[in-house]
């Protein structure tokens, strides 16, 4: 039988490990290969890492889940809605 003294439960208790989500990064960019190579690299720092060809598409993907992205990298000129819009 395995019995545990209350100091001993109480330090393994306080030592859980409690999981934590990893920053979500929202990577914006209309060069394809870029986007690509830049998720990629985040993704080996350990984010999770979300990606948008256009600036409406991060816009739509950032209004559908804005609790769920912690930063956005983006390009500021982009066709269309640009990074500083």
């Amino acid at each position: 039988a395995i019995t545990m003294t209350a100091t001993a439960l109480a330090t393994t208790a306080s030592n859980s490990y409690i999981p934590m989500r990893k920053p979500s990064l929202l990577v914006v960019d209309d060069d394809r290969v870029l986007l690509t190579v830049l998720g990629e690299t985040l993704r080996n720092f350990g984010y999770e890492v979300r990606t948008a060809t256009s600036g409406s598409q991060a816009l739509q993907d950032l209004l559908a889940a804005p609790d769920s992205i912690d930063a956005i990298i983006l390009d500021q000129e982009m066709p269309g809605l640009n990074g500083l819009q």
